[in-house]
C-alpha cells in the first residue's frame, strides 16, 4: 500500500478507534445516568399515583363517616317512605359533593340506586347481589363485576326494624386512571398476580405472558423491558384485596412509563459522536493530502524505481535536487543501482557458465544406462539419474529398499568412511537381477573431506545372468546326455541277464503266486529297458506316432507297484487314493513315460507325507481346453517359497545326499513340455503340496 493511503488509513483507524471507545464510554455513562433518571421518574410517578389512589380512598372514608354521622340524627329509625325519600335526597346531595359515580342502598326489603349526573357512558351500576357487607364497621374494597372494576365504600346504618347497607361506588375507568396519573404518557394497570382487571396499557396480555407483572414483594421495579411497540419501565405495588374473604386475591397497581425517550437520548448522543468522527476523518484526509504531497511524490518515485530494480532493470536513475533526507536517499539509490548493474553483468556471465556445465553434467549422468544415486547419512536419496528413478520411481530413502536389507549396513559403513568399496548381486521384481556397487563420495570443502555421502551404482545384469544360467543349464544337460549313454550301456548288460533268467523261471514255475511276481519283474525289466531307450532317444529324432494310454489304467498299475513302497527310515509310505472322472479320455503319451510321471511325483509325495495321511491322485477331463487335468496332492511338509522357482532345475533338491538326486522333477518337467502340457506347483510349508499338470487328449494331440 502506498504511503498516503496508509497514512490516511492509520489516522482513520485511530479516529474510528477513539470514536468507538469514546462513544462506548459516554454511552455507558449516559445509560447509567438514564437508569437513575428513569428510576427517579418511575418512583415519582408511582408515588404520585399511589398517593392519588390513596386520596380517593380517604375521600370515600370521609363520605362514609358523613353517612354514618347522618344516620345518627335519626335515632328512632326511618321505617317509612318519607324516611326513604329523605335519605334519597340526602344521598343525591352527597353524590354532587363527593364526586362518586353512584350510590346503592339495600335495606333487605327494598333497594334502590342513584347515579351521578357526570357518570361516564361506560359506567354500569353493579347489582346489589354482587356487593356484600363483610364487616360492621365502614370499609373500602375493590369489586369487579361485568368486566368493570369499582372502588366501593361500604357502611351499615342500623334502624328500628330495618337496617340499611349503603355502598358508595367509584368506577375505576379510563377517566379515573388519567386523573390519578401525573404523566400523561404513563400507563396504569390494575391486576392480580395472574389476571388483568383494568388499565390503559395496550395489549396487557404480553405483560402477563412474560411474567413481568408478577412481583414477589409489596413493591418492585423493572427497567428496559422490550415489547413489540417499544421499551418500558414498570413499577408494581400492592393496592388492595379482591374477592370474598375466603378467596381473597391481592390487587396490584402497575405504573408503566415508556423508556423510549431515554433510548432516543443515547441514540442522539451516539449519532453526534459519529458525525463528529466523520467530520474529523474528512478534515484529516484533507490535511494528509496537503502535507503528504511533499513526501509521497518522491517516495512514490523511489518505490517505482525499486520496482524496476526488482524486475531486473538496473539502469534506472532518479532526478531529485533538494539536499534534504529524501535527496540523500535518492542519491544512495542511484549509487546502489549502478553497482547492481555492474554486479548483474558479472553474475550473468558466471551463471551462464555454471548453467552450461550443470546441464552438460546432467545430460552425461542421465545418459548413463546404469542407475546412479547419491545417498546421505540418513540413507535418503539426495540425487539420482533418470535410470535410477526409472527402476525406483517412488523410493524416498533406502529404508524402503525393495531388495535385500542386508546391504544397508555395508552402505552405512561406506557413508561413514569405514569401508571403501562394496558390491553385491541382488534380485528384484519380475526376475530382475542387479549388481549393486557403493563408493564413498569425497568432496573437498573448506579444507576438510566430506564423508557423509555415498554413490550407488545399480547395473541391470538380468540378461547377462539369464545367459549365464542358460550356459550352466546347457552344461548340466550335456553332462546328463554324456552320463546317460554310459549308464544305459552299464545297465543294459545286467538288465538283459535279469530279464533272461526271469523268463526262464517263468517257463519252469508252476506256483501261481510266484508266477505272478515273476511276470511283474519281467514287466518292470521291460519298463527299465524302455526308460533307458527313451533316455538314449532324447537326442534322436522323435517318432511320428505317439501311443495312446488310459491314464486311469496306468495309475492303477502304478498304485500296485508302490503299495509296498517304504521310506528310507523303513516307515511304510502313505496310502494312495485315485479320484477319476467317468469315461476319462486317453492321453497322447507313451505308457512308460506316464508311469515315470506318476512314480516321480508320488515318490516325492510319499517322502514328504507322514504314514497316516493319504495322497490324492485326481484325474479330470476338461472339455473346453481338450486336455486331461492331473493333480497330485499331499499333506506333507511343503516347500519353501524361495525354492519353488528352482524345483525343476536338474540336480536341485532339498533332501539330503542319500535321499535324492534332484532329477525327479526335472524329468517330469521335460516329459510334460515334450508333449505340449503344462505344470504348476502350489505349496504351503506345514500344510502340503499340490502338483497340477495337463496332458492333451489323443484325438486333439498334434505333435510339432
Amino acid at each position: 500500500m502506498k504511503l498516503f493511503p496508509k497514512l490516511v488509513l492509520i489516522i482513520s483507524c485511530l479516529i474510528v478507534f477513539q470514536a468507538f471507545f469514546t462513544g462506548l464510554f459516554i454511552s455507558n455513562l449516559i445509560r447509567i445516568s438514564n437508569r437513575e433518571d428513569a428510576r427517579e421518574q418511575l418512583r415519582y410517578e408511582a408515588d404520585f399515583i399511589s398517593s392519588n389512589f390513596s386520596s380517593w380512598k380517604r375521600h370515600l372514608w370521609k363520605q362514609l363517616i358523613r353517612i354514618k354521622t347522618f344516620s345518627e340524627f335519626s335515632a328512632d329509625g326511618y321505617d317509612g317512605g318519607v324516611a326513604n325519600e329523605d335519605l334519597t335526597e340526602d344521598l343525591k346531595a352527597l353524590l354532587i359533593s363527593s364526586s362518586v359515580d353512584g350510590v346503592l342502598v339495600n335495606t333487605g326489603q327494598t333497594e334502590f340506586s342513584i347515579e351521578a349526573i357526570s357518570t361516564s357512558e361506560d359506567f354500569i351500576m353493579p347489582e346489589a347481589e354482587s356487593l356484600t357487607v363483610l364487616y360492621e364497621h365502614p370499609y373500602i374494597r375493590l369489586y369487579r363485576t361485568e368486566d368493570q372494576l369499582y372502588m366501593v365504600g361500604t357502611v351499615s346504618l342500623p334502624g328500628k326494624s330495618v337496617s340499611a347497607d349503603i355502598f358508595l361506588i367509584k368506577h375505576i375507568n379510563e377517566s379515573f386512571l388519567r386523573n390519578i396519573a401525573f404523566d400523561s404518557e404513563g400507563k396504569l394497570l390494575f391486576h392480580t398476580a395472574d389476571t388483568f382487571l383494568t388499565g390503559n396499557f395496550p395489549s396487557p396480555g404480553i405483560l402477563f405472558h412474560t411474567g413481568v407483572v408478577q412481583p414477589e414483594s409489596a413493591y418492585s421495579e423493572m427497567f428496559a423491558l422490550s415489547f413489540r411497540d417499544g421499551s418500558y419501565n414498570i413499577a408494581t405495588a400492592k393496592c388492595g384485596v379482591f374477592g370474598s374473604t375466603e378467596q381473597e386475591q391481592i390487587i396490584f397497581l402497575s405504573t408503566i412509563l415508556s423508556n423510549d425517550p431515554f433510548i432516543e437520548r443515547i441514540y442522539n448522543i451516539e449519532k453526534t459522536i459519529i458525525t463528529v468522527s466523520l467530520l474529523t476523518m474528512l478534515i484529516t484526509v484533507i490535511l494528509s493530502m496537503i502535507i503528504s504531497r511533499g513526501i509521497s511524490r518522491p517516495v512514490s518515485s523511489l518505490a517505482g524505481a525499486m520496482e524496476h530494480i526488482r524486475s531486473g532493470t538496473f539502469t534506472i536513475r532518479l532526478n531529485y535536487r533538494p539536499r534534504d533526507e529524501i535527496g540523500i536517499l535518492v542519491r544512495g539509490f542511484n549509487d546502489m543501482a549502478s553497482q547492481l548493474h555492474q554486479d548483474q553483468v558479472e553474475l550473468e556471465s558466471s551463471l551462464n557458465e555454471i548453467t552450461f556445465l550443470n546441464e552438460y553434467n546432467e545430460r552425461v549422468i542421465n545418459s548413463i544406462r546404469d542407475g546412479i544415486a547419491v545417498i546421505n547419512d540418513n540413507l535418503e536419496i539426495e540425487k539420482a539419474n533418470l535410470s535410477f528413478r526409472t527402476i525406483f520411481p517412488d523410493l524416498p530413502c533406502l529404508h524402503a529398499f525393495p531388495f535385500d536389507e542386508n546391504v544397508l549396513p555395508d552402505i552405512e559403513r561406506i557413508i561413514h568412511g569405514e569401508q571403501e568399496y562394496f558390491s553385491q548381486r541382488i534380485r528384484g521384481d519380475e526376475d530382475k537381477v542387479f549388481e549393486l556397487k557403493a563408493y564413498p563420495l569425497h568432496r573437498e570443502e573448506q579444507g576438510g573431506p566430506d564423508k557423509g555421502l555415498a554413490v550407488l551404482l545399480l547395473e541391470d545384469i538380468s540378461e547377462k545372468n539369464a545367459y549365464e544360467e542358460k550356459i550352466f543349464q546347457a552344461e548340466k544337460l550335456s553332462s546328463i546326455s554324456m552320463l546317460s549313454a554310459g549308464i544305459a550301456h552299464e545297465i543294459n548288460n545286467p538288465l538283459s541277464s535279469i530279464l533272461s533268467n526271469t523268463q526262464n523261471l517263468i517257463y519252469s514255475e508252476d506256483d501261481e503266486e510266484k508266477l505272478e511276481i515273476l511276470k511283474l519283474v519281467e514287466d518292470e525289466s521291460h519298463r527299465i529297458a524302455r526308460i533307458i531307450r527313451d533316455l538314449l532317444d532324447l537326442t534322436s529324432p522323435e517318432q511320428n506316432q505317439i501311443p495312446a494310454v488310459n491314464p486311469l489304467d496306468v495309475a492303477n498299475e502304478v498304485r500296485r507297484l508302490i503299495r509296498h513302497a517304504r521310506k528310507n527310515d523303513g516307515e511304510r509310505g502313505a496310502e494312495l487314493e485315485i479320484l477319476c472322472d467317468k469315461d476319462i479320455p486317453r492321453v497322447g503319451i507313451p505308457k512308460g513315460e506316464l508311469m515315470q510321471l506318476y512314480i516321480n511325483l508320488l515318490q516325492n509325495a510319499i517322502h514328504a507325507s507322514p504314514g497316516n495321511e493319504k495322497i490324492i491322485l485326481k484325474i479330470q477331463k476338461e472339455d473346453k481346453r481338450s486336455m486331461v487335468s492331473f493333480q497330485v496332492r499331499d499333506r506333507g511338509t511343503g516347500i519353501e517359497s524361495s525354492h519353488l522357482k528352482r524345483v525343476f532345475d536338474p540336480f536341485f533338491t532339498t533332501k539330503s545326499n542319500r535321499e535324492g538326486t534332484g532329477l525327479g522333477l526335472s524329468v517330469v518337467y521335460g516329459i510334460i513340455m515334450k508333449y505340449q502340457g503344462n505344470i504348476d506347483i502350489v505349496s504351503v510349508v506345514g500344510e502340503g503340496t499340490t502338483v497340477s499338470f495337463d496332458l492333451p487328449r489323443v484325438k486333439d494331440f498334434d505333435r510339432k
